[in-house]
């Protein structure tokens, strides 16, 4: 974590980088987003801001931010169904409407309770794109298995989002008063 927060990469791999930002759509020069120095790429403080490293322990933590992408990557596979689908609520939770999810080569979110809610991109790629908490058994209208309305913020009650636990970086740099 510390070494993926200094935002500092090998120079030598940038050209594929600038590669890959070109072929997704990116409009701006690549470069624009990072100093070289000496043999290395270090990306703009303002970058570095608005992203948060953090350890989590998917099995004991519950959800203490809102991401737009969240990477797991190779770690599924080694859990049983019920705490792959507490995993995968806790995904569903953290990412904001329309936010990726990054799985590794033999994990997937089908058969998840929280299948519908994402678009499947390719390449273990996945995209929210429902608003509602989804129950096993339930649909992405809003309605649960009992026939109540869920609340379509993507929030349960009781979650710690909005609360105050924060990391070490906490909400900084997400919403400026």
């Amino acid at each position: 974590l510390r070494t993926a927060a200094a935002g500092e990469m090998p120079l030598r791999g940038m050209r594929e980088n600038t590669a890959n930002y070109l072929r997704s759509g990116g409009r701006r020069a690549f470069a624009t987003f990072y100093n070289a120095v000496d043999d290395r790429a270090v990306l703009h403080p303002s970058l570095r801001r608005n992203i948060n490293f953090a350890q989590h322990n998917l099995v004991t933590d519950r959800s203490f931010n809102e991401f737009n992408v969240v990477f797991c990557r190779n770690v599924l596979i080694y859990f049983n169904r019920d705490l792959q689908d507490r995993v995968h609520r806790l995904f569903y939770q953290s990412l904001v409407r329309f936010g990726f999810l990054a799985l590794g080569a033999k994990e997937t979110v089908q058969f998840s309770p929280h299948q519908a809610a994402y678009e499947d991109l390719g390449e273990r790629l996945y995209r929210k794109v429902a608003g509602c908490i989804l129950e096993r058994g339930g649909s992405s209208d809003g309605g649960g298995t009992d026939g109540s309305r869920r609340r379509r913020s993507g929030t349960q009650p009781g979650s710690t989002r909005g609360g105050s636990r924060r990391t070490a970086r906490g909400r900084e740099g997400r919403r400026r008063r």
